[in-house]
């Protein structure tokens, strides 16, 4: 870009001109994976944008309308959980409203709402903006008066939606009553198949309180029912399909049944890789799963090679050893194993659209020290693993402490830091903590 502002200013404009006549505007209350064609067309093009913006060698003069394009474009990239370009749209929408003085409160909410769909899956660090920037929306919407029904679905979904921030902190007493609101206002508005996303919501949202409760049967025949909902929402989400699935198989794991959650496991990772690919947020989260519930299945050569794709410790080999037989309870193991050392390094390489949080890292690393460790393998790899996790666990636990774990349950620390929809619940003691 030209450094002189005047013209700098006339040629963003024209290409902001461009773009925003052919981006289609989303809604952010729900996806819409029809229209996808038509949005990725110019996707790229936004985020070209926000790097000309930002990257500091153009001055280019703020507008309320490039605001308005970022936020929209941060919304479509949430919708494909590419999260960081997601982030950084977001970040400079947010940015411009504060340097212009805006009010723009619905703008500055729909930035709120985006925003925190995203650092909902960081982790414990960020539980309290999380938290902070719900009950700003929710506080909006108090103020704003309920003449229409949307207005109405907007505050309920602010109420829900606080409440997942107070669960994100394990506080399903005073999440679930909430919840229970909002799911008995859905059906003042009609049956459960006639909103099925947002009854899919919530009762997923409950079957989680159900299972801090220990309340494992009700726990899972609401998830099921969740999931079971949203696969009737027009043009289902498989990535969100997928997403509650996941959930459930977890219920189902603190509910005592193994073998169970582990078969789901793994059906849901296989999913995953055909529908995401191999370096994906939710990809690496089911490679996670998959390896710990065979750890505590005993299987601890697939654990191993599935618990922590791709990290090698400095100076250990980065393949798989050939000498290690492949278990005949998956013949699909072999090319999965080729695969898994390689998965974590490619989502930190391409990070404008695959993360995967330190919490997540150091969980991985520290469950891996355990199967090594058991596995009677050298010290000095297994060393390394526990010295890098503890250390993100005691830069990580001061956000969120949790009192009382017994040193044996180390690992429930780890699974703590996680987000409560991101694979909190895949250990087997945290549960007792928490209830």
């Amino acid at each position: 870009m030209n450094t002189n502002t005047q013209e700098s200013d006339e040629m963003f404009r024209l290409a902001f001109n461009l773009v925003r006549q052919r981006l289609p505007r989303p809604s952010s209350d729900t996806p819409e994976p029809a229209k996808w064609n038509g949005f990725k067309e110019y996707l790229h093009h936004v985020v070209s944008l926000q790097r000309v913006y930002s990257d500091g060698f153009s001055t280019i003069t703020p507008f309320l309308e490039l605001s308005e394009l970022f936020r929209d474009g941060g919304v479509l990239l949430w919708q494909r959980y590419i999260s960081t370009d997601a982030m950084k749209l977001l970040n400079s929408a947010e940015a411009i409203l504060d340097k212009l003085e805006c009010e723009e409160d619905h703008l500055r909410v729909d930035i709120h709402i985006t925003t925190n769909l995203l650092i909902q899956y960081f982790g414990i660090s960020h539980r309290a903006e999380s938290r902070d920037r719900l009950h700003k929306i929710l506080e909006f919407h108090l103020k704003v008066p309920t003449t229409t029904l949307e207005d109405e679905i907007r505050l309920n979904n602010a109420r829900a939606d606080y409440a997942n921030a107070l669960l994100q902190f394990n506080d399903y007493r005073n999440a679930e009553p909430i919840y229970q609101k909002c799911y008995k206002k859905c059906l003042e508005w009609g049956a459960e198949e006639d909103n099925p996303f947002d009854c899919a919501k919530l009762n997923h949202h409950m079957a989680y309180c159900l299972m801090y409760r220990q309340d494992f049967q009700g726990a899972i025949q609401l998830a099921e029912r969740a999931v079971e909902l949203i696969g009737l929402f027009p043009g289902a989400d498989k990535q969100l399909l997928l997403r509650y699935k996941f959930d459930l198989a977890c219920i189902v794991l603190q509910s005592g049944n193994v073998e169970r959650s582990l078969e789901m496991h793994k059906q849901i990772l296989t999913a995953r890789l055909d529908l995401q690919g191999r370096a994906s947020y939710f990809t690496l989260q089911s490679y996670y799963a998959v390896g710990a519930l065979c750890s505590y299945m005993g299987q601890l050569d697939e654990a191993e090679y599935v618990s922590l794709p791709s990290f090698t410790p400095p100076s250990l080999p980065s393949t798989v050893p050939p000498s290690i037989p492949l278990p005949v309870s998956n013949p699909n193991l072999h090319l999965l194993r080729q695969r898994m050392r390689i998965a974590l390094a490619r989502a930190q390489e391409r990070g404008g659209k695959n993360f995967w949080p330190e919490a997540a890292v150091a969980r991985t690393q520290f469950h891996l020290h355990q199967i090594l460790t058991e596995k009677g393998k050298p010290m000095k790899e297994t060393e390394h693993l526990a010295k890098a996790a503890r250390a993100v666990l005691s830069q990580l636990l001061p956000f969120d402490p949790l009192n009382g774990v017994k040193e044996e349950d180390e690992g429930a620390l780890f699974d703590h830091l996680q987000p409560v929809f991101g694979g909190r619940f895949t250990g087997l003691t945290l549960i007792k903590y928490v209830s």
